[in-house]
């Protein structure tokens, strides 16, 4: 039996920079506590957990200001919480010094900022993604701060077309965390038609294909 790592390769390289800087640098790591990806980020040093503008206020008496601090982010973050959370890091801890890299997954910002896009042109988001999907429950939050009816769904099934009669959803967005399978999309959108055989399905405007690939493992490539 032949092992492949299909790791995603931005999480391995958040790890990578973890080893590397163990050493040298207190490490504050902006993640969600208990979630798988930063339990693993989390042993590869010590590390400073922060979720919350609160968080880093009460690491004042725990980061040392003569050695060198840094951070790191668990990849399926939202772009605007983090932003506020790096912003209240840069002003408690002025010495900080910033990654060259922001450690969040392209796709994940990607499908964040269409989301912020579509908002004033549809009344509802449907988010598909599953339920313990970070980048996912992000994207139903985010929707959800302007279309409070948006809502998600793991499968097709999942669907119910009174939930979107009732809310009187008449133009429903559609996205998807940044691991969920385009078969998963392409049946929620066959069971959409069931519902609403006269529906038009259009592509948002400036969506694209993903514009970054990555190497099979090479253990597939063999």
């Amino acid at each position: 039996m032949k092992i492949g790592d299909a790791t995603c390769p931005l999480v391995t390289r958040v790890h990578r920079k973890a080893r590397k800087i163990k050493d040298t640098h207190q490490i504050i790591y902006i993640g969600h506590e208990g979630h798988d990806e930063a339990i693993g980020t989390m042993g590869e040093a010590e590390m400073f957990l922060v979720e919350s503008l609160e968080d880093i206020i009460s690491l004042k008496d725990k980061i040392d200001p003569n050695k060198p601090l840094t951070y790191l982010m668990q990849t399926t973050l939202s772009v605007a919480d983090t932003k506020n959370i790096i912003d209240q890091i840069s002003k408690t801890f002025p010495f900080v010094e910033h990654p060259s890299k922001d450690d969040i997954c392209y796709a994940t910002t990607e499908r964040q900022e269409a989301v912020s896009l579509m908002m004033d042109k549809i009344d509802a988001m449907l988010v598909i993604g599953a339920d313990n999907s970070s980048n996912s429950l992000r994207l139903l939050q985010l929707a959800q701060k302007s279309k409070p009816h948006s809502f998600k769904v793991s499968t097709a099934d999942d669907l119910s077309k009174e939930y979107i009669q009732n809310n009187e959803i008449k133009i429903l967005g559609l996205t998807a965390g940044a691991s969920t399978p385009q078969v998963l999309v392409d049946e929620i959108i066959s069971k959409l038609k069931i519902f609403y055989p006269n529906a038009n399905v259009e592509l948002f405007p400036g969506s694209r294909d993903d514009s970054m690939n990555f190497k099979l493992p090479g253990v597939l490539l063999s």
